[in-house]
């Protein structure tokens, strides 16, 4: 959540759904240092129906993104006649 909440105020994702900023925005710590959707915290007004998911679904799509390696960022070098060599993986990955 820290690094999504990182990349909003960056400018570096850009998050058009108003309902979802909504939702990041009611996120809060609770008593044991935990992230939590702020409207959880009162289970009395029925809020618990709204559990965050479109923040934990941004949140995944950004730690998957950020992980994804980026196109051409690093070289492989196949040994001749290794199976990489052989099959011309430089062309594919490279």
């Amino acid at each position: 959540m820290g690094n999504l909440s990182r990349a909003v105020q960056q400018g570096e994702v850009i998050v058009p759904c108003t309902g979802t900023l909504d939702e990041m925005l009611a996120y809060v710590l609770d008593g044991n240092g935990r992230v939590i959707p702020g409207r959880l915290r009162d289970e009395s007004t029925g809020a618990r129906e709204n559990h965050g998911d479109r923040v934990i679904a941004l949140a995944l799509a950004w730690m998957a993104l950020d992980d994804a390696p980026v196109p051409g960022e690093e070289v492989v070098e196949y040994a001749p006649g290794s199976a990489g060599d052989l099959l011309k993986h430089w062309e594919v990955f490279g």
